[in-house]
């Protein structure tokens, strides 16, 4: 599938709704460097599942109809780029604020970022699928 440039607009629009669908707690935000920290790496990560969905996924399997390999190959990346989130954010906690409490990793904390990383990654796709064929319903309806 060729893709079109994507205008700079539409990328800031991603941006701005990142951060309104992930709102930060103004007072960690701004009490310490950890907080902004931790908002820039929560953003960072939902914005390359956004990416890779948008940019890698949804082109190199869901375009060339093979929904199967699509859907498993998204599902383990969500799962990785969750997992590795999460690392991430605690990594900068102890880094930031003192290493207060040793690295943990639960289920509990997996599905609440994966819930996020799945908005991500369904967003990116619905994006690059209106992207692609919005301009394609345009030109059948004039014929």
């Amino acid at each position: 599938m060729k893709t079109k440039k994507f205008p700079f607009l539409l990328h800031v629009v991603i941006v701005l709704l990142t951060i309104l669908l992930s709102p930060p707690d103004v007072g960690r935000l701004f009490g310490s460097m950890g907080g902004l920290m931790q908002f820039v790496i929560s953003i960072a990560f939902l914005l390359l599942m956004f990416y890779l969905c948008f940019y890698w996924l949804v082109p190199s399997w869901l375009a060339r109809k093979q929904t199967a390999l699509f859907v498993v190959i998204a599902f383990v990346l969500i799962n990785v780029v969750t997992f590795f989130g999460y690392m991430a954010l605690q990594l900068s906690h102890n880094a930031f604020d003192g290493p207060a409490e040793a690295l943990r990793y639960n289920a509990g904390m997996h599905f609440s970022g994966f819930h996020a990383i799945l908005t991500a990654a369904l967003f990116g796709t619905l994006f690059r699928a209106v992207y692609e064929w919005f301009p394609l319903i345009q030109v059948s309806k004039t014929n």
